[in-house]
């Protein structure tokens, strides 16, 4: 399955944490002696090919641990949202990626995803765009009108079923939910799923948003092409931030973010 959610975002992430020094460090090492890395070498910095187009999905490309077992799906998630791991890429001799093995990452390359993600949290402060109207109406048949919303903190998600980080996420999302339960903080999902379509995914995965199905055109008009997304729109109905995929921290800054809006 090919996703924009978890595609050429996380690899750059990944490649732009790697340092010079990781990269001579780790060269030096012998690689691991597995079946798959046959005929295979380890790219060093710069040799990728930069026209490749990559689909970070565990299927185009393989990806394993640091044992040899293959990733998919959740797994694959795991690894790359836990900020514990980073990718090492091995290229054939038309330094094209084949073969994606996830290591211990080092100290250096954790502190530079915590940095990353913390630019990224300031980056999206200086958000402060009117949101675009919406009108809809839920799954429990409430109608959601961003005019009358004005006043409140809204949370918003754009998603689709088979989605596997937007699934991912969920369980922390509604944790969010009930955090701010009885607060001036309102939750929309909206799913791109027709109505029919999410309701044996969410007698299976329950989700606390209120959940809008059928909402292609709102997510156009939010100018969301990527899943899962996050938008917070102000008490003011402005946009000030806005967060595309899954990362380690994706619940922690949403939380971070409505919370020092509710305090202004």
């Amino acid at each position: 399955m090919k996703t924009h959610l978890f595609t050429l975002i996380m690899i750059l992430l990944a490649i732009g944490v790697m340092t010079r020094s990781t990269y001579a460090q780790n060269g030096s090492k012998t690689p691991p002696k597995f079946e798959f890395l046959k005929g295979l070498r380890k790219a060093q910095e710069g040799e990728m090919n930069k026209n490749q187009q990559i689909t970070l999905d565990g299927e185009s490309i393989p990806v394993y641990d640091n044992t040899g077992k293959r990733l998919k799906g959740f797994s694959l998630m795991k690894a790359f949202t836990s900020g514990d791991f980073a990718p090492d890429f091995y290229i054939d001799n038309d330094k094209e990626i084949k073969a994606i093995l996830m290591r211990e990452a080092t100290d250096e390359e954790k502190a530079q995803m915590k940095i990353a993600n913390s630019d990224a949290l300031k980056s999206n402060k200086k958000l402060n765009e009117p949101a675009p109207n919406f009108e809809a109406t839920d799954l429990k048949n409430n109608e959601l009108y961003l005019k009358k919303l004005k006043g409140k903190v809204i949370v918003l998600n754009f998603w689709f079923k088979n989605c596997k980080p937007c699934a991912m996420e969920i369980p922390d999302l509604n944790k969010l939910v009930e955090k701010y339960q009885g607060k001036e903080v309102v939750f929309i999902a909206f799913a791109l799923d027709k109505p029919g379509d999410l309701e044996s995914f969410l007698k299976e995965t329950p989700f606390k948003y209120q959940i809008v199905a059928g909402a292609r055109s709102i997510a156009d008009e939010y100018n969301v092409h990527s899943f899962p997304t996050h938008i917070i729109i102000n008490q003011d109905s402005k946009i000030i931030y806005k967060a595309t995929g899954l990362t380690t921290n994706t619940v922690e800054n949403l939380d971070h973010v409505i919370e020092e809006e509710l305090k202004s």
